[in-house]
Formats: structure tokens, C-alpha cells, sequence
């Protein structure tokens, strides 16, 4: 059952209502109160000094609620035998990306390598303040591969970097895998987020030239 009063502020009025559950549905400003009774006892279980959407459940229900305002308005309540409830949320919800979840750029290329060269991804000059490495991973493959493997890097250096190892390694590959001692895989994955410092270049290189591949970066220059 719904009860809409018009109460004058601090003024009680008395509901002879029996119920197991009560709900402050609309209280327009101010705080309202709820005693609770049972057999002229009155309950441990109250609402004082509360506002829209609280509710009470006594125990042993109760059969008599005396209900005060701090304001002169209107009040709507819920005096229920059951449980009456909603989940309708009013007012507007934010969404946001967690930090570091979002990106600004995305790269990719299948540009085959030649050993020791870079392809680069960002230039220096272009990070001014600082870039965030969402995400980068890499397979490489070498048709003429030795037992050295291909060993493909991603490298963060104020400039080109000239090998595999030249500037600080963000990412390396980690799993290789070769097939009749003339064909070889490697594979890169990066495992956590990484802030490179500002001045530096993003640049993908492998030790060994390759006969075809993939490799991306997800980035977000700060």
C-alpha cells in the first residue's frame, strides 16, 4: 500500500497500518522519521533523520507507524505485508574508461623486416609529454632462420635504435619455435601497460631479416 500525507514540520502523525515492511518512497526536502510499534511496544528497529529510498523490515512486524518531517510538505511511503522494493535509479549515470583501459592510436603493419633495421611507430618529436603503451604483440616468421632464432623487439629510444637490444626493450619475444632447422617463428606479447618517458621514439625491430609477419601497438600519446 502507497500513503501520500501532507505533514507540517515536526508535527508526528500516527498510522494504525499492520505490516512487515515500510519504504520512504518520496521525500521532496528535509529528513522524515518512522517509529515503529507492536502491542503498544514500541521497536528497536526505526528510521530517524532519513531521506527518500530507506527502508525497515522489523522482525516481528509491527502494527502501528508514527511518521515526522522537518519540513511542510508531502511524503509518500510504502506500508507493505511483504517486501515492496525497486532498483530504478533516477538522476543521470556517468561512464568513464578506466584509466590506462582507453587508447588514442592504433599500429599495424606486416611489412616484412630486414635485420637490424626499425619500422617505426612513433617519432620522438612527437612525444612530448609522455606516451602510454596500451597493448603491442608481434609474430615474426624466417624461412632461412638458423638455430639463433628471429628475436623480435619493441624499443623505446630518443633515436633509431640498431639492434634488437638498442634502447630500452619494452617488449621482446618470448617463444620460438623451429621446423626442420630452416623455418622459424617467434612471437611478442606485452604483459602490462608501460609509460615511456618523453623524447623517446616507438620503433618494432628484429635481429634477423624475415620472410613475413604481423606486429600492432596500441598507444596513447599523454
Amino acid at each position: 500500500m502507497k500513503l501520500t500525507e501532507n505533514f507540517q514540520a515536526g508535527v508526528m502523525i500516527p498510522f494504525n497500518i499492520p505490516g512487515h515492511y515500510f519504504k520512504f518512497d518520496s521525500v521532496p526536502a528535509g529528513l522524515v522519521t518512522a517509529r515503529f510499534f507492536k502491542d503498544s511496544r514500541e521497536l528497536y528497529e526505526d528510521l530517524r533523520d532519513v531521506t527518500a529510498g530507506w527502508s525497515a523490515k522489523p522482525a516481528e512486524g509491527f502494527d502501528r507507524v508514527e511518521v515526522t518531517s522537518s519540513l511542510t510538505q508531502a511524503v509518500s511511503f510504502y506500508i507493505a505485508r511483504g517486501v515492496v522494493d525497486s532498483n530504478v535509479f533516477s538522476g543521470s549515470v556517468v561512464v568513464t574508461s578506466l584509466p590506462g583501459h582507453s587508447y588514442g592510436t592504433a599500429y599495424a603493419s606486416s611489412t616484412v623486416f630486414v635485420a637490424n633495421t626499425p619500422q617505426n611507430v612513433l617519432a620522438a618529436g612527437s612525444n612530448v609529454n609522455g606516451v602510454l603503451v596500451v597493448d603491442g604483440e608481434a609474430i615474426s616468421f624466417d624461412s632461412g632462420a638458423s638455430a639463433t632464432g628471429v628475436m623480435t623487439a619493441f624499443l623505446a629510444k630518443a633515436t633509431a635504435p640498431t639492434s634488437a637490444i638498442d634502447g630500452d626493450v619494452i617488449l621482446q619475444s618470448s617463444f620460438t619455435q623451429f621446423v626442420a632447422a630452416t623455418v622459424s617463428t617467434d612471437a611478442a606479447r606485452l604483459g602490462r601497460q608501460i609509460i615511456v618517458a618523453s623524447g623517446k621514439r616507438l620503433d618494432w625491430i628484429s635481429a634477423r631479416a624475415t620472410t613475413t609477419g604481423q606486429r600492432k601497438a596500441l598507444y596513447t600519446v599523454l
